[in-house]
């Protein structure tokens, strides 16, 4: 079924598809700020971030990957980030910010920024995954069947229609009225959950490489993961150093969805990205 944009997206044709998307038009000149959604994870997720007086000045663009949403492509990837872009007509340089396994979507962009894609100046990772979990061969598996596992009883639950998660999703996001409605049926939508299994089991089987060259990068970690504190502190500080960052920015009460979810916390989250792309540019 066609999902029809809401108030304030476009859904436009591009090569291969279309897209769903949402651009704001800062005053200043600069860098594009690209948000890269997490796993599962609709457009609406940045809906309190975009808002944020903190980025009134910044250009940013937020999208839906291809089967999120109202997005559909035979293309996939920097081919459909790509594509958007020329629809835009964007020039600019990047600055990706990323949540959850949304890091991933930015690692596999980067060896095609300065080519396909313009050069990016630098990355806010958002309570992000640690991408060397899934490089080391020797690291146990059983984290990551537990999420396929999720998953799969995700998918189950969303085509009997009982979205058995659907209350405690909620009680981690309070978007605006319209925009949690949004957020919260696509969350939990067959498509969508099929969606997010596909892609986990795909960052699996094709890790993204990690920089080779040292990029202006900021790490916000949400006060309380999945894990302990203090674990999922140590989770998102052996993050940094894969990147190459300095030591992470915790976001006080914060869980890993109501980061972006809570406007609070989604605005302290805007304040540290205004300030990390003010710094790089100039």
């Amino acid at each position: 079924m066609f999902r029809q944009a809401r108030l304030g997206t476009k859904t436009e044709l591009v090569e291969g598809g279309r897209v769903e998307y949402l651009l704001t038009n800062g005053a200043q000149a600069g860098p594009l700020i690209v948000c890269e959604n997490g796993l599962g994870s609709p457009l609406e997720s940045w809906d309190w971030f975009t808002g944020s007086d903190h980025l009134k000045d910044h250009k940013i663009l937020a999208y839906n990957r291809a089967g999120y949403g109202a997005s559909r492509s035979n293309q996939s990837g920097p081919q459909f980030l790509a594509n958007l872009l020329a629809k835009i007509g964007n020039h600019d340089p990047l600055v990706f910010v990323t949540h959850s396994l949304g890091v991933f979507h930015y690692l596999r962009a980067l060896p095609y920024c300065g080519s396909l894609l313009p050069p990016v100046l630098g990355a806010v990772i958002v309570d992000g995954t640690d991408a060397t979990q899934f490089q080391d061969q020797n690291t146990s598996i059983e984290p990551f069947d537990k999420v396929r596992q999720a998953l799969t009883i995700q998918c189950f639950s969303a085509l009997i229609g009982t979205a058995l998660h659907s209350p405690a999703l909620a009680r981690e996001v309070s978007y605006r009225g319209v925009i949690q409605r949004s957020f919260i049926d696509y969350s939990v939508s067959p498509r969508t959950a099929f969606n997010a299994r596909a892609e986990f089991s795909h960052a699996m089987k094709f890790p993204p490489r990690l920089p080779s060259t040292t990029i202006p990068t900021k790490i916000i970690s949400a006060e309380h993961g999945a894990t302990n504190s203090a674990e999922h502190l140590a989770e998102q500080i052996a993050l940094s150093r894969s990147l190459h960052a300095n030591k992470p920015i915790s976001i006080r009460g914060a869980t890993h969805r109501s980061i972006l979810g809570d406007r609070v916390h989604a605005n302290a989250v805007a304040k540290e990205v205004s300030e990390f792309v003010v710094s790089i540019r100039n």
